[in-house]
């Protein structure tokens, strides 16, 4: 195909200008930049300017994200005893994390490394660690149950397999400082998992293609989360298993009450739950492994996390015990919340017009009126419009200080209440 490099009319006016772009380009160690429309076949590219074009003749592709660099080879080598990572995903999933973590975890790395099950040959890709696939490997297989979907599930359950077991070994003896998950994450049968996200589509999945295996109660727990329906009509509440707990971290204009991770567990098992034994929740089993995810956003404020965590209060043999202790710490929420009442109530005065005040600005402006003349029109005498500005005059001194001392009397009760005194 033959191609020939135009200039337009308008081009030509800029030449001095390219040129310079160009020499500056240089100077700063830049690649040079081409410039010109090609007419391949005596078509234009050029702007749109017609209002339907014939898709079958040219189409665009928007790039939505640039290709990220990596380190010079000399950056990304591994240092000694420092140990190896995947490195965060594009799409800001923590499936590398999370990889990485359970890889210092010596049972949960044994388990991914599934030693029974190996391969001869895991294929080889010189761009596998940033995040290119291994192309499918060839074995001998038997069919499970001689069907073609026992057979595909057989053969899509072993890529996860497969491939965490190339991620297990390359964490243990890479020379790169860093490889990727991609590949594990970018599997069909990963993807296809009923879950909302990436880290629970993967746990899913790896449950999924060993369901048989004891080895899944390492990594999952279950919960009991009784209902009223099930429980009157005598029917029995199918436990929820999970691997990754997500705890939602707390606002830093809410209570104190949520301080530590167990107070975030707390929330997040009993948070919509009575006071009831019958329909109270608990653990029926506690994985040797299991995960937390801390979901927050910029309005988030840290909480402190124990060297141990003791998962005994929600355990089936506690459910007595963990519910008098909830049972108190809901009298002693729903004190405070008479407290906090109460101390609105002394703070804040709401006025006829509905717009609330501070009480003690009310007293100074009551103050204010005792010592100048009434304002026509007004309620009792106050001109409520006026707060906003003359909260900050000093009260003139007049003939009613009777009617003063008394106010300043009440204002200093309040101050007295107010403190704990």
């Amino acid at each position: 195909m033959n191609s020939e490099m135009r200039m337009m009319p308008n081009e030509f006016q800029d030449a001095t200008l390219r040129k310079a772009l160009a020499e500056s380009a240089q100077e700063c160690g830049l690649p040079p930049q081409e410039y010109g429309v090609t007419y391949p076949n005596g078509v234009h590219f050029g702007p749109a300017t017609r209002e339907n074009y014939n898709k079958s003749e040219w189409q665009m592709v928007l790039s939505t994200q640039e290709a990220r660099s990596h380190p010079d080879a000399e950056d990304r080598k591994r240092e000694d005893d420092a140990p190896a990572f995947l490195k965060p995903s594009a799409d800001g999933n923590r499936l590398a994390s999370i990889l990485t973590i359970y890889h210092e975890i010596p049972l949960a790395r044994e388990i991914f490394l599934r030693r029974a099950d190996l391969l001869p040959d895991y294929g080889h890709d010189p761009e596998w660690w940033t995040g290119k696939a291994i192309g499918r490997i060839r074995e001998a297989r038997k069919l499970v149950g001689g069907g073609q979907s026992d057979s595909v599930m057989s053969r899509e359950g072993k890529e996860v397999f497969n491939e965490l077991q190339r991620l297990m070994a390359f964490l243990d003896k890479t020379d790169r400082s860093y490889g990727s998950a991609e590949p594990l994450a970018n599997l069909a049968f990963v993807k296809r998992a009923p879950a909302r996200d990436i880290e629970g589509k993967f746990f899913e999945a790896w449950k999924y293609a060993q369901r048989d295996n004891p080895a899944i109660t390492s990594i999952f727990s279950e919960a009991i989360q009784p209902t009223g329906d099930a429980l009157t009509e005598g029917l029995e509440t199918d436990p929820t298993d999970f691997a990754i707990l997500d705890l939602n971290l707390p606002n830093i204009d809410e209570s104190d009450e949520y301080a530590t991770i167990y107070d975030l567990t707390d929330r997040i098992l009993w948070n919509h739950t009575s006071l009831d034994l019958g329909t109270s929740p608990y653990l029926t089993h506690v994985a040797d492994v299991v995960g937390f995810r801390f979901v927050g956003n910029e309005l988030s404020r840290s909480v402190s996390i124990p060297e141990l965590w003791f998962p005994d209060r929600y355990l089936e043999p506690a459910r007595e015990a963990a519910l008098d202790m909830r049972r108190k710490k809901e009298k002693i929420r729903e004190t405070m919340m008479k407290l906090c009442d109460l101390e609105s109530m002394l703070r804040y005065f709401t006025l006829p017009s509905g717009k609330r005040v501070r009480v003690q600005e009310l007293f100074n402006l009551s103050l204010m009126h005792d010592a100048e003349p009434t304002v026509e029109d007004a309620v009792n005498g106050i001109d409520f419009d006026s707060i906003d500005t003359d909260m900050n005059a000093e009260p003139r001194v007049g003939d009613k200080i009777d009617v003063s001392a008394e106010l300043q009397k009440v204002m200093a009760s309040i101050d007295r209440k107010l403190e704990g005194k």
